[in-house]
């Protein structure tokens, strides 16, 4: 079983944005206010997460988990990856370490500018439980207990990210945040898994150099063809509510806290 927990499904700002005026960023509605995009997966008695952005604190604290295992990354954006140091409290009270997977440049890039989590600093007198490093390759599948995980290769802008496929038994989903281009071959590959869910980044202007449009994001759901898709990564132009009338079967927006589960 797959348990699913959209912790954030914001945008790099989050929504509201900080001085904002638009109607979005002024709705009462629950579903309109976003925090930065991060999701918990657990599959049996394994706690996964993906991207610790500046919100992750509040987003742990209201998912009431208290044993993360394992956290993927997808690239080094601060509005990925800044949460990183409430890893290293939840070590101290789970005392234990926290496997964190990325690419080589994102493992380079964090052990540089949070150096501390990786080492104990030399005036700590006492355990450290640092976090432990796995560095990942594109297309080379690799396992998490018994989760079968496949790291592939997204355009964004001037980088790369890494989307995720997460499989479990018979159970597929993709994750897919930050995109404006993947390749041929990697839309077939999608394609082959027959994914039942794929959660994907709907930044919800016109697209830009670092975000696909609404339309192309939607030709790639019609070759991708997963059983649900749900949308993350949302501006604040984006309003959930007027979205959700527009969308066809099988296709949602996401909202913060929203649970999906899988069988």
């Amino acid at each position: 079983m797959f348990k699913i927990n959209i912790l954030g499904c914001g945008s790099s700002s989050g929504v509201p944005v900080l001085g904002c005026t638009c109607k979005v960023c002024l709705s009462i509605l629950t579903k309109n206010k976003r925090m930065r995009s991060s999701i918990l997966i657990t599959i049996d008695n394994t706690n996964i997460i993906i991207d610790t952005g500046p919100d992750f604190r509040q987003q742990i604290l209201n998912s009431k988990t208290h044993n993360i295992g394992h956290a993927l990354y997808t690239h080094t954006h601060s509005d990925h990856c800044l949460g990183i140091d409430d890893l290293r409290v939840c070590t101290i009270y789970q005392k234990k370490p926290i496997d964190i997977y990325a690419t080589k440049k994102i493992i380079y890039d964090f052990q540089e500018r949070f150096a501390f989590l990786f080492h104990a600093p030399k005036h700590i007198n006492r355990p450290w439980q640092k976090l432990q490093s796995n560095i990942i390759q594109y297309n080379i599948p690799f396992m998490i207990n018994d989760v079968t995980i496949y790291p592939f290769e997204q355009q964004h802008g001037t980088i790369s990210t890494t989307g995720f496929i997460l499989k479990h038994n018979n159970i597929k989903i993709a994750y897919s945040t930050d995109i404006k281009l993947i390749t041929t071959k990697t839309i077939e590959h999608l394609k082959s898994m027959y994914l039942d869910l794929w959660i994907v980044g709907y930044i919800g202007y016109h697209g830009s150099i670092a975000h696909a449009s609404p339309n192309q994001i939607m030709e790639w759901i019609k070759i991708i063809s997963p059983k649900q898709t749900v949308f993350t990564h949302m501006g604040d132009n984006v309003d959930y509510y007027q979205l959700s009338k527009n969308l066809h079967t099988g296709i949602q927006a996401g909202f913060d806290g929203m649970q999906i589960i899988l069988r």
